[in-house]
């Protein structure tokens, strides 16, 4: 089946929808201006320290590894003319799998830069979190889109025959969906 104008939207909002929330974070994470005001909204603390170079590629390189997967995966999939079962599934499979390497992206990135450059910098990382959980919500709906266009793929998507017909039957007994 063909695929419709209606999902290839629902993959290019996710695909802008991380593009944006990376540009965002880059912005909150290289800009030091934003820092101060973020450590100023949270009251962190008054002196001048800002992120360390180290800080800062340990959270860039956090992030890359966080939603470069996802970007791939949703371009790829608008990037395909056609609605697929197989392709749904691994969709669905992939998202999930990206979003808990995210996760666990997070806990190590923090308790690296923790024993590297000390509490301090965790503090600032920490009112950064603060402000980026808002830019959290772009991630969280291109997640949610990339489920829903996976599921239409899995529920609409032609299916490839994998078994060989028995004795020149070519009734799949195994497909119940149809």
């Amino acid at each position: 089946m063909k695929k419709r104008e209606g999902i290839k939207n629902a993959l290019t909002a996710a695909i802008v929808f991380l593009a944006a929330k990376m540009l965002l974070d880059t912005a909150f994470i290289l800009c030091d201006p934003l820092v101060e005001l973020s450590k100023k909204l949270y009251h962190i603390s008054n002196d001048n320290t800002t992120l360390s170079v180290q800080t800062k590629i340990i959270l860039m390189l956090a992030m890359l590894i966080a939603f470069v997967p996802k970007l791939v995966l949703a371009a790829f999939n608008r990037s395909k003319p056609d609605l697929v079962k197989r392709r749904g599934t691994i969709t669905v499979i992939l998202t999930a799998a990206f979003g808990l390497i995210s996760s666990v992206v997070s806990v190590l990135s923090t308790n690296v830069v923790y024993y590297i450059a000390g509490s301090t910098q965790v503090f600032i990382i920490s009112s950064l979190s603060r402000i980026r959980a808002y830019t959290g919500l772009l991630s969280g709906a291109a997640t949610i889109l990339l489920y829903c266009c996976g599921a239409i793929e899995i529920y609409n998507g032609a299916e490839n025959n994998i078994y060989p017909p028995v004795n020149g039957d070519f009734n799949n007994t195994e497909d119940t969906l149809s």
